[in-house]
């Protein structure tokens, strides 16, 4: 056995960290009824899960719900106000149309129609908010005013104030920006870890488990041959002492009941002991429980393709999870090696009884497996339960038995010396006979043993198994709602942004515009909820900031768990060197496939061109919703690629991207133009209505 500097710690969490699972989950789909409206929706409930897409970070399809609600006839203060929020949200000033004008209008009578209650103080909030936006483009910025709604802001409840500033926040600018945002991200920094985040975000991860299974397989039963060979001997012996015993009483009958009793002892003690000891002491060789043969046999059986695949998959399972359980780099080499023919021994027991089933959904049993080896190592220096062995009193009944049948021998040669001659041969058959009957007997006692051994054990480790899956189902009550994965991920862009902001020193008044895209790290952990957005454990974060000189972008990785941000990378660059900016399809696949035709689609990407070449390409990309993350109820392709950009915040940024790289240096005069256009026309009544304008 390898021995091992460092033997793991017991105390390690029986959870993955840091994705230790990246080859073991691609994706995983959790199927609760939350952004679905069903085949007939009612107003109602396009309006709640319009509200629940508004509160996950994904604004366009709850601007589309919850506009559809209000028009079904779904009117009131609450209506109102997430209506608003969601034209508004993620919005900047110049791509306000005045159909979001006439929509805004339509909230804002819903709202003075309706009787003052806990929602009438949010809507003046942003009613508020929104004017004063107006206000400061066309040039009647009020302070005083500026303050009271900001003021009115801070005196929110908690969860309406994160509503209002989360959604607003790409619609509010320059001072007005710099008041609003010094609450918000105090409030966001302050609130980035609530909830047991760092315990509750992996859980997100992790499937539906399923439950352990009776991991017993039957003996294979006893050879033909040798039943066949139990079935002569036995006539054959029948036949022996009916015609010896008469000789052998006529000759000594003293002798012939010592050498008869002696032969019925030793033969009783031998069948209670001399198979279960072959059994205890017999060497171990794995086999396959489809056809009974031996696993070191040359020739083994075609292993369908599926089922290949599953064994590789779990392989890289058994691999991560007991990498886990490693103090250190160093410990944890000595201890993979350590643990390869348990882990494989493992493998080929999962493989036989779970082959069915994914392997994310059986990989708290592997850690389960994982975390046991290893206590047990650490308290008693083996990596096995110790093998069984025969007992001093079993082995002492095999020899006991051994020589009992040896005395009988002994007593019926004296016996069989001074009868007739062919009572010899009668004993020599019948030696034949029980030579014949040992194999058989001994197969079949051994493979009753084997059956009672590994019903017992099965029962047991059953036992253990079933215990370790309520404990974890337990710990999954406390997985976050999708929900609070997108508050989280709000407080992160919040703080995030500001990071960038101190970074490059600059304040509210420097900053023009500001876009906040997200995309999946690669190789990161990922799980959604039937029809809403995809969560993952790593996000790349991209932070591009127009200001007056330039545009300054900010990247980092953001580890979602632990709220950490790693690998930063900064680099600025003047307006006229953006070249295009585009949804490009990338060269490279990465699984994703079109839920109605099958067929695999290529990666797509934000692509922004600068004016060196592609080297200096800058891709943002679009996640798609293959690998286990698309369902069968979900079947339009383009809906799902919407959603995506959608919650990236790709769907806004493309538009100010596409204004800059047209515009070049002229884009700061001209999106300060188209402000003000537009905050002129809401200002003065502008509608899309038929007969209505100004």
């Amino acid at each position: 056995m390898t021995a091992l500097a460092n033997p793991p710690s017991p105390a390690v969490q029986n959870i993955a960290q840091d994705d230790a699972h990246v080859d073991v989950q691609i994706g995983v789909l959790h199927n609760a009824n939350f952004y679905g409206v069903g085949s007939q929706p009612n107003p109602q409930r396009q309006f709640r899960v319009g509200v629940n897409f508004l509160r996950a970070g994904v604004p366009r399809k709850a601007e589309e719900l919850i506009s559809e609600a209000v028009m079904n006839g779904y009117k009131s203060a609450e209506a109102a106000y997430h209506w608003m929020l969601a034209i508004l949200s993620g919005q900047s000033l110049e791509f306000l149309t005045v159909t979001h004008f006439d929509k805004l209008r339509s909230a804002r009578e819903i709202a003075d129609s309706s009787p003052r209650g806990r929602w009438s103080d949010a809507i003046d909030v942003v009613t508020g908010l929104f004017d004063c936006a107006v206000n400061q483009e066309i040039g009647k910025n009020d302070t005083a005013e500026i303050d009271r709604v900001v003021g009115a802001l801070n005196q929110l409840p908690a969860a309406r104030m994160e509503e209002i500033t989360g959604n607003l926040d790409m619609l509010l600018s320059g001072a007005l920006q710099g008041h609003v945002e010094k609450t918000e991200v105090k409030h966001a920094r302050a609130n980035r870890f609530r909830g047991t985040r760092r315990v509750r975000v992996p859980l997100f991860f992790e499937p539906v488990p399923f439950a352990p299974r009776h991991m017993y397989r039957e003996p294979p039963p006893v050879a033909k041959a040798r039943i066949v060979w139990l079935l002569v001997g036995s006539l054959l012996g029948i036949g022996v002492v009916r015609a010896l015993l008469p000789l052998m009483l006529q000759s000594g009958a003293i002798l012939t009941v010592a050498a008869a009793a002696a032969w019925v002892a030793g033969s009783s003690l031998y069948l209670i002991s001399v198979p279960r000891w072959r059994f205890l002491t017999r060497p171990a060789v794995p086999r396959r429980a489809d056809d009974g043969r031996r696993a070191g046999l040359k020739w083994k059986p075609e292993v369908p393709h599926k089922e290949r695949r599953f064994q590789h998959s779990l392989s890289r399972a058994l691999h991560k999870a007991f990498g886990e359980y490693a103090v250190d780099r160093t410990s944890r080499l000595a201890w993979l090696e350590a643990t390869k023919p348990q882990r494989k021994i493992l493998a080929q027991a999962l493989s036989e009884f779970y082959s069915d089933v994914k392997v994310n959904e059986i990989y708290w049993l592997v850690r389960h497996h994982a975390r046991v080896a290893a206590a047990r190592w650490r308290h008693e220096a083996i990596l096995t339960p110790p093998t069984q062995r025969p007992s001093a009193t079993l082995t002492l009944r095999c020899v006991g038995s051994i020589a009992l049948l040896s005395i009988a021998t002994v007593l019926a040669s004296v016996v069989n010396s001074t009868g007739p001659g062919y009572g010899i041969l009668l004993q020599v058959l019948g030696l034949v006979a029980a030579a014949c009957c040992v194999p058989g007997i001994d197969a079949l006692l051994q493979r009753r043993y084997e059956r009672s051994t590994g019903q017992a054990s099965a029962d047991q480790r059953l036992e253990i198994e079933q215990a370790a899956y309520k404990s974890w189902q337990k710990r999954l009550e406390a997985r976050p709602t999708d929900i609070e994965m997108g508050k989280w991920l709000q407080f992160d862009l919040q703080h995030l942004k500001a990071t960038a902001m101190e970074l490059y020193g600059l304040s509210h008044q420097d900053v023009i515009a500001h876009l906040v895209l997200t995309e999946p790290d690669e190789g990161c952990l990922r799980a959604r909820y039937v029809f809403g957005p995809v969560r993952y454990s790593r996000y790349i974060v991209t932070i591009f900031l127009l200001t007056g000189s330039g545009v300054r972008q900010w990247r980092a990785t953001l580890d979602f768990g632990s709220g950490e941000e790693r690998k930063q990378e900064r680099q600025s660059f003047r307006y006229d060197a953006i070249a295009i900016a585009r949804v490009a399809e990338l060269g490279r696949q990465w699984g994703t496939t079109d839920p109605t035709t099958g067929r695999v689609l290529l990666s797509r990407a934000l692509r922004v061109m600068l004016v060196d070449g592609n080297a200096d390409a800058i891709d943002i990309r679009i996640e798609g919703f293959g690998a286990g993350l698309s369902d069968a109820r979900e079947q339009d392709a383009q809906q799902l690629y919407e959603l995506a950009i959608d919650s990236s915040g790709i769907n806004s940024a493309l538009r100010v991207l596409e204004a800059v790289a047209a515009d070049g240096r002229q884009w700061i005069q001209r999106d300060r133009e188209r402000r003000r256009l537009h905050a002129r026309r809401y200002a003065d009544g502008e509608t899309g209505r038929p007969g209505g304008g100004a």
